[in-house]
């Protein structure tokens, strides 16, 4: 068996540990974004002529819901307003998106992962208490921090489309909402025992410290 250059598994680990931050820092970014939104919606929607309404609103909603729970909320504050079939449709489709991001997110989470030096380093694995592997790549992180963020406004002009009429007509607002409904970046293709990626691509050596 090939013995395992101790530092390459650092500069591996590196790389993931940096990407995972900025994967988890999107994902609370996100997180907190959702639940404003559904804040400000039932708040827009609220007699502001009662005494203490909004405080009233926030002890109800608490100080806020996990991606799961806001997720619900959303979909059916949307239901339940004279919202279009398309919205809805729209909203589902963003929310289905970020789900599957999750179940990336509480995998790695909740198992940790480490770099398979026997492929090069390219490939991490998170393994469960089942010893079932989930394989990834540094460019599945980058990937899904991608789709992340641009989740919460695409929820919120689901919910708040008039909003954004106007701006949407200036050539930066056309710019803007054009980046924003790219393809994903993200291939949830998650299955127990299989990998995300058909083929792992170069090492980045992103946090690689200079050779002296």
């Amino acid at each position: 068996m090939a013995m395992i250059n101790v530092e390459d598994f650092k500069d591996r680990m590196d790389e993931y540990y940096y990407a995972f931050g900025k994967f988890m820092n999107s994902i609370a970014a996100t997180e907190a974004g959702l639940n404003a939104t559904v804040l400000n919606f039932v708040s827009s929607r609220l007699r502001h002529d009662l005494k203490d309404s909004y405080a009233i609103l926030k002890a109800v909603l608490g100080g806020g819901q996990q991606l799961a729970a806001v997720s619900d909320t959303l979909k059916r504050l949307l239901a339940a307003t004279t919202s279009s079939e398309a919205r809805q449709k729209e909203l589902a489709y963003v929310l289905n998106h970020l789900a599957k991001i999750g179940i990336l997110r509480n995998r790695i989470a909740h198992n940790s992962a480490s770099a398979d030096m026997s492929r090069g380093g390219a490939w991490y694995d998170s393994y469960n208490n089942k010893m079932a592997s989930y394989q990834f790549t540094i460019q599945t992180l980058d990937a899904a921090t991608r789709d992340v963020g641009v989740i919460s406004e695409r929820v919120h002009r689901a919910m708040e489309p008039d909003i954004y009429i106007n701006s949407d007509k200036t050539p930066d607002g056309a710019e803007r909402r054009k980046a924003l409904f790219d393809p994903w970046h993200y291939n949830h293709a998650i299955v127990l025992g299989e990998t995300i990626d058909i083929e792992a691509p170069p090492v980045t050596r992103r946090q690689r410290k200079p050779k002296k």
